[in-house]
């Protein structure tokens, strides 16, 4: 079907229902803390209190719905592509083709079963998407997908400086050469895995809040009493040792278990594609997302393998572009080694075939990293000593302890490569990390220290990126001086462009 982007368009009629239900979702995101009480004290009136008002919100919503339906138009000039939307107030947005860093096709579980997309549109300009449209047909998004990176592609070439067109043509011939191609294809085996080896931090500190409030709750029902008397005879029974291993058995099962089912639904059916000038990354179970990446403007790239992953010989892939929120970067888990090296090598041009500098943290300047925390070490222990009830003194001293080992084992390890092309940093931490940064990225370098580093003789450097900053900390005045005057001077010389 032949699609008209230059005269006024409307979203789906699918709109009329989500743009409802997009009004209650911002308005009990914000208004949540209004219907504690019926939580805290439960009563028959104020639960019919909380159904009149979300009767009432919900009769408001779907009017605002109706109304910004009808006044949401978006259309394409040769130049731009321009949203008017009037909800209150007349808003009319205008993205220049020129400044589109990714496209991206989302389809929630209700949009599936109505045959609709979303489609993002994300610039540099702000924290998230500057055109969103939320409910768009099947054929119309996809038509729009393409019309949007036939325009994009079409400007960028415009505007290649001669000096730049012996590049921008081997970039051609090589995307040329491997379009198409499937990078990666997650079975649901392999994704099984993924979710089982990624980071099971942020999984721990929900489910430790949640069962927080679990027995908070219990607590104010008046059931502990019936609550943990099994749990009392079990500890005089089997000792508290044991009841305790078995609380956190079972709080890391359910940790695990967690991080399994949102991997699975969240990168279902995972493909990596590479299009010749897109990275194409689509997944999602009831969510499906379609994330179009343009290689030329990735400003990072990072790999990322934590102590689980390297048994299985697992790395993440991070793609950073232009934008500090969310939709600016890419993230893909469960990538082979060769496949995330060949994605390095090529990012970086072949620059690891040849690197020029390395610089190092001596085993000194490591000394003097622990040193400091060694030294709060005993601050605290002597603290602890002193003080009877000082239980949160000597916990503490143990993440102390254990931070000072994490740092020491950081800075083992940590490095500062400077290749052909490019930047990199190794750093091992909770996990291993090695970024690349091309020298034509970088905006700015920034050397600075605080009273206490400087005391130390330790430097840092900032490399600043439009996709972020990438910190270099602890070097020597020396190492530090030389690599802020040999990336401006790389920064200079380059002729390519960041974008």
């Amino acid at each position: 079907m032949e699609m008209n982007w230059y005269s006024p368009n409307r979203l789906s009629s699918f709109a009329l229902i989500s743009s409802p239900l997009m009004f209650l979702r911002q308005f009990f995101r914000s208004a949540w803390v209004l219907f504690i009480p019926l939580f805290v004290n439960f009563s028959w009136q104020i639960l019919w209190y909380f159904l009149y008002a979300v009767i009432g919100i919900s009769v408001i919503a779907i009017v605002l719905g109706v109304v910004y339906y009808f006044n949401y138009k978006f259309w394409a000039t040769e130049k731009e592509i321009i949203v008017h939307e009037w909800f209150f107030r007349l808003k009319k947005i205008s993205v220049p083709f020129d400044r589109i860093q990714s496209v991206s096709l989302e389809q929630t579980f209700l949009q599936k079963i109505m045959d609709v997309y979303r489609v993002k549109i994300d610039t540099a300009g702000s924290s998230g998407d500057e055109v969103n449209l939320r409910a768009l047909d099947i054929e119309q998004a996809l038509a729009f997908k393409a019309f949007l990176q036939e325009k994009t592609t079409q400007n960028i070439e415009e505007q290649v400086e001669p000096y730049q067109i012996d590049e921008v043509a081997s970039l051609a011939n090589t995307h040329a050469e491997k379009k198409g191609d499937t990078l990666l294809k997650h079975s649901f085996g392999r994704l099984v895995m993924v979710g089982l080896t990624i980071n099971h931090l942020k999984s721990s500190v929900y489910i430790f809040i949640g069962m927080f409030y679990l027995l908070q709750v219990t607590e104010s029902l008046h059931l502990e009493k019936y609550a943990f008397e099994q749990i009392a005879e079990s500890g005089i029974q089997f000792g508290s040792l044991r009841l305790w291993l078995n609380f956190l058995g079972l709080f890391v099962a359910i940790s695990f278990a967690a991080s399994l089912v949102s991997t699975v639904l969240k990168y279902y059916n995972l493909t990596l594609t590479d299009s010749g000038k897109y990275l194409i990354a689509s997944h999602g179970l009831l969510k499906t997302s379609e994330v179009h990446l343009r290689e030329r403007r990735i400003q990072k790239f990072t790999l990322v393998q934590n102590p689980l992953q390297r048994l299985v010989n697992f790395k993440e892939l991070r793609f950073k572009q232009v934008g500090k929120d969310v939709n600016s970067s890419l993230t893909i888990p469960g990538a082979s080694s060769g496949i995330a090296l060949n994605l390095l090598h090529d990012y970086s041009e072949g620059a690891y075939n040849s690197w020029m500098t390395n610089i190092d943290i001596h085993t000194s300047r490591r000394l003097m990293i622990v040193l400091r925390f060694s030294l709060f070490t005993l601050l605290f222990t002597a603290i602890g000593l002193l003080f009877p009830f000082g239980l949160v003194i000597w916990t503490l001293i143990f993440l102390w302890t254990v931070l000072g080992i994490l740092y020491w084992r950081n800075y083992r390890y940590y490095h500062v490569k400077l290749l052909k092309t490019g930047l990199e940093k190794r750093t091992v931490f909770f996990e291993y990390e090695q970024t690349f940064v091309r020298y034509e990225k970088i905006q700015a370098v920034v050397l600075s220290t605080n009273p206490v580093s400087k005391s130390l003789g330790f430097r840092k450097i900032t490399v600043c990126t439009a996709g972020g900053n990438l910190s270099l900390p602890h070097l020597s005045p020396e190492n530090a001086e030389y690599l802020r005057d040999y990336l401006l001077y790389k920064v200079e010389r380059e002729n390519k462009t960041w974008m």
